[in-house]
């Protein structure tokens, strides 16, 4: 079941609570070199630093830090590549059926 009033979420409040929760941020390979620029880094040097291989080695995804927050989050808890961010953080949470963020999401309504 979907959460009630999800469908009218339309707004980034830019909380960074999804940016902290577990899960996996894949970064398809065309976001990958408009990422790296925004940093003003090579592809290769974004990816050593930034990402790490799925565990089905299928993809890459936006590593980590010690405390399970997403690589770009800032202190200020907004995104840093907010600009350019992957496709899958763009359209968070529409298309999202996760239980475990319903209190998360129950903020915006």
């Amino acid at each position: 079941m979907k959460y009630p009033g999800l469908a009218e979420f339309r707004t980034c409040r830019q909380c960074g609570s999804c940016c902290r929760q577990k899960g996996y941020v894949k970064v398809d390979k065309q976001e990958i070199p408009a990422i790296a620029g925004y940093l003003a880094l090579e592809v290769e040097e974004f990816t050593a630093r930034y990402t790490v291989l799925s565990s089905d080695r299928a993809c890459l995804n936006l590593g980590e830090k010690e405390d399970g927050g997403c690589c770009f989050l800032g202190d200020d808890s907004r995104c840093v590549i907010n600009d350019i961010k992957p496709r899958q953080c763009r359209e968070f949470p529409l298309g999202w059926n996760y239980p475990s963020l319903f209190p998360v999401w129950s903020a915006f309504f």
